[in-house]
C-alpha cells in the first residue's frame, strides 16, 4: 500500500489552480505574464475543497465549483460566483444547497447564463443513495438565491443526476 502523500495533493491542487488561471487568461485575452493579476480564490479557501475543478463563464460572470467544501457537512460542497471588472475578478457570492448534507458533492458540475446558474449535486440522496440532483439559482443584484431543486421523476440509487449540467436563459 502506498502511503498518502500530502505533497501529491498540493501538486494536484496547484495544477488545478494554474489551469484555471490559464483558462481565465485565454478567455480574457490576457498574456500569460499577467496571470498573477487574474488569480481567483475563494474568500474562505480551504484545503481539499476541490475549488476550481468545475468552472463556467458567461460574460462578466464565472461560477466555480468546490464540491468537497465542508460548510454543510463533509464534502457537502459549494459554488462561488465571481464578477469581472476590467481584468479583475471579485467574488460576488458563495452558494450552497438549501438542504446541504454530508457527501452530496454539490458543485460537481456548474453552468451559468445571464442571471441564472445551475449546480449539480451527484450524491444527493433524496431519490436514493447517490441519485443526485441539480439546483437552480437566480441573481438579484449581487445576491444569488436558490429558485428550485431538480430531481429525476424516476430517481434511483446511483443515477448521479447532475453529473453534467448546462443552462440557457
Amino acid at each position: 500500500m502506498i502511503p498518502h502523500l500530502s505533497l501529491e495533493d498540493d501538486l494536484l491542487d496547484s495544477l488545478r489552480k494554474s489551469l484555471l488561471l490559464i483558462f481565465l487568461a485565454a478567455l480574457n485575452g490576457i498574456a500569460l505574464a499577467q496571470l498573477p493579476e487574474s488569480k481567483i480564490v475563494a474568500s474562505d479557501a480551504a484545503a481539499n475543497a476541490d475549488f476550481g475543478r468545475t468552472v463556467a463563464i458567461d460574460g462578466d460572470y464565472a461560477i466555480v465549483g468546490a464540491y468537497s467544501d465542508d460548510d454543510g457537512g463533509t464534502n457537502s460542497g459549494s459554488a462561488y460566483i465571481f464578477k469581472r471588472s476590467g481584468t479583475e475578478w471579485r467574488q460576488e457570492d458563495k452558494i450552497v444547497a438549501s438542504d446541504a448534507a454530508a457527501n452530496d458533492y454539490f458543485g460537481w458540475s456548474v453552468s451559468i447564463d445571464g442571471d441564472y446558474a445551475i449546480v449539480g449535486s451527484i450524491h444527493d440522496d433524496d431519490g436514493g443513495s447517490s441519485a443526485g440532483s441539480a439546483y437552480i439559482f437566480k441573481r438579484s443584484g449581487t445576491d444569488w438565491s436558490q429558485e428550485d431543486k431538480i430531481v429525476a421523476s424516476d430517481a434511483a440509487q446511483s443515477d448521479q443526476f447532475g453529473l453534467n449540467v448546462d443552462i440557457d436563459g
